[in-house]
């Protein structure tokens, strides 16, 4: 993640598309802004790797909010547990979750954030934590506690952790009439109406073909600025570094 945004400094010179996975960086800087420019006034195509964005559970479930009539939203609680030593990469202790590669439970995990602005493009960060728990021997924080506030005016929780062996990727949408829940690691998503029966739509290899449907998504693009992944992806890293700045 620390070579991120000076890979891309570099490739901006060449007509082409690019990938980048995410987070954009490992920090928020001004550079992140005049590259953002650059690329406007190239008409060049970046692409910033929020793989999740194009999972069919999630997409559905973005429909679904826009259409539900379960009445207003009270709240929302979003949580992504997942144990670091399990992930089939590289020794974690060697890797990118190394502070001084930009490693770290909110930078790895960071799907979460991008798809909340996905979602909720006005949050506002109102106060957070995360701590080290030192059980995976990192120095690095491995659990996070965000609250964010929304222009709607509802409040919008979200947790994170990679040291957690009982695992859950979740996303529910609390309204006054009901609920609405994406489970993206059991792939289905329940929607609960007051008083009614549960209703379950269930999803079949939607991680799997998340991947095949971000690739095909870059590759079938013509050259074009694509704003609205690249500038979400500076507002995760800007919030990123506003939560650390809170913990400091």
């Amino acid at each position: 993640t620390k070579f991120h945004l000076e890979n891309l400094k570099f490739f901006l010179k060449k007509k082409n598309k690019k990938f980048i996975e995410k987070p954009i960086s490992h920090k928020f800087s001004k550079s992140l802004i005049n590259i953002n420019d650059k690329i406007k006034k190239n008409n060049s195509y970046c692409h910033v790797g929020y793989v999740l964005l194009f999972n069919e559970c999630l997409i559905k479930f973005a429909q679904l909010l826009k259409t539900n009539r379960l009445g207003k939203i009270l709240n929302v609680h979003s949580e992504h547990k997942t144990y670091l030593p399990d992930w089939p990469s590289k020794n974690y202790k060697q890797s990118v979750s190394v502070d001084p590669l930009g490693g770290g439970v909110l930078l790895e995990l960071s799907h979460e954030i991008d798809y909340l602005f996905y979602f909720f493009p006005n949050l506002k960060l109102i106060e957070s934590h995360f701590t080290n728990t030192r059980s995976l021997g990192l120095k690095v924080e491995d659990t996070a506690s965000v609250l964010f506030s929304s222009r709607s005016n509802f409040s919008i929780f979200l947790n994170l952790s990679f040291n957690s062996k009982i695992l859950s990727r979740k996303c529910t949408v609390n309204y006054e009439n009901g609920q609405i829940i994406m489970d993206i690691l059991n792939e289905k998503i329940i929607i609960q109406k007051f008083r009614s029966k549960k209703k379950i739509i269930f999803f079949k290899n939607s991680l799997k073909k998340m991947y095949e449907n971000q690739i095909n998504y870059f590759f079938k693009n013509n050259l074009f600025f694509n704003s609205s992944n690249f500038n979400r992806s500076i507002k995760v890293i800007k919030c990123i570094d506003e939560i650390k700045k809170n913990n400091q």
